[in-house]
């Protein structure tokens, strides 16, 4: 009788990547978080009552954080789903996206809506 060939698998366990304490690049993230976060609630205790402002700060500045290249905030109410905020997008976009408020097709969970 001839010995089974079949292969087998050995189990596979995540990649640990492993960040220095040292490095400067987690101590400029963390520098640019804090400085975030703290323009987001400088903003905040400033505002009365001025949400679109909220909104732009917190916006820009997780653009600027996350290196992408534009972003946008929409808010659900549960029937329309509207835009409130962009950073760097198109001025025509932006107009366009705000006349036109999105119904929604079908119920969105909640969960499922952020």
């Amino acid at each position: 009788m001839r010995p089974s060939r079949r292969a087998v698998a050995a189990p596979l366990r995540p990649v640990r990547r492993q960040r220095s304490c040292g490095s400067g690049a987690s101590s400029n993230e963390a520098s640019e978080l804090q400085k975030a976060t703290s323009e987001v609630l400088r903003v905040i205790a400033s505002s009365t009552g001025d949400i679109e402002r909220v909104f732009e700060t917190i916006l820009a500045n997780a653009v600027r954080v996350c290196d992408a290249a534009n972003g946008a905030i929409n808010r659900w109410d549960g029937e329309i789903l509207q835009l409130v905020a962009t950073h760097k997008y198109a001025a025509g976009f932006c107009r366009s996206a705000q006349a036109c408020a999105v119904p929604a097709r079908r119920k969105i969970p909640r969960a499922a809506a952020c």
